[in-house]
């Protein structure tokens, strides 16, 4: 059975929404510790709920940043408690949405051949190759990227400038094969527990500072371990130009990086079971649709 683990910063009626068809399975809610839970749960009603409950030690999130992992990590240790030796640890977004029944999901991690929902590829071979991901200082949770307004062009050029000037002379090496895929997986209860114990010590030490390290630590240690066996291909996957390519259990397309393809959504590819970066307001009648048809 699925406990769920839901990182979550703003949008509370989507939220709301999505613990509404998650069902009777637990639910955990990461909130970032920069949005007041107060003001957030007035909408999401998360304390009123029979299933959900709050992260109770939060993280200030900043995107990019090791503090998303850390966030993973803290949602994990709560998480454990309401799980037994059979089940998944399963993590969502607080705008991921099912697009289909989640009993069919509940029945894909029984039946499916490979308990580790998690699928890699190695951050080196043919093409472009993403070693700057942590052979360089990236500093997305540092003053730096807090300078400006979110998302402005300061910000970010004053991110760029102290990552650049903190590298100089800075090269580091990881004595282990790293990984990157999604973080939106659903891994085995020993394997959370024991991702989160190696997230803590060694993948720290080696991704502190990474650009996006929520898509290489769980991944790395899964993939040098011998959980890696468990997963549905057994190794890393061959080399693809985004971690897009090879969901676990998402809709992947272009226009989830805006507004959320209608007809992907309505009819979602096989093992789809989830979509992703719905926006309560603008895609309320394409969510609508969705819980129509669904039910």
């Amino acid at each position: 059975m699925p406990v769920f683990v839901v990182l979550a910063h703003d949008d509370p009626a989507m939220l709301r929404r999505l613990v509404g068809r998650l069902g009777a399975h637990p639910i955990h809610v990461h909130i970032d510790a920069k949005t007041d839970l107060d003001d957030f749960d007035s909408v999401a009603k998360i304390t009123s709920s029979r299933t959900a409950q709050y992260v109770r030690t939060r993280s200030r999130l900043n995107w990019g940043g090791w503090s998303i992992v850390e966030g993973m990590a803290h949602s994990v240790d709560q998480a454990l408690s309401d799980t037994s030796v059979d089940d998944h640890v399963v993590f969502l977004s607080g705008r991921c949405y099912p697009v289909r029944p989640v009993a069919e999901f509940v029945n894909h991690l029984a039946s499916s051949r490979w308990r580790v929902h998690a699928r890699a590829h190695a951050v080196t071979g043919p093409g472009e190759d993403h070693r700057w991901r942590y052979e360089r200082r990236h500093g997305f949770d540092s003053w730096a990227a807090r300078f400006g307004a979110r998302g402005s062009l300061s910000r970010r050029a004053m991110r760029n400038a102290w990552s650049r000037l903190r590298s100089i002379g800075y090269a580091k090496e990881v004595p282990v094969h790293v990984a990157i895929g999604s973080q939106w997986m659903a891994l085995p209860r020993d394997c959370a527990q024991e991702a989160v114990a190696s997230v803590r010590t060694q993948q720290r030490e080696w991704f502190l500072d990474s650009f996006a390290p929520d898509e290489i630590a769980f991944q790395t240690f899964i993939y040098n371990s011998r959980w890696a066996a468990e997963t549905e291909f057994r190794k890393l996957e061959p080399r693809v130009a985004s971690v897009s390519e090879i969901p676990n259990f998402h809709i992947v397309d272009a226009n989830l990086t805006g507004r959320i393809d209608w007809a992907m959504a309505l009819q979602p590819p096989e093992r789809a079971f989830f979509a992703r970066k719905f926006d309560s307001s603008r895609d309320a009648d394409l969510l609508s649709e969705i819980d129509r048809r669904v039910e």
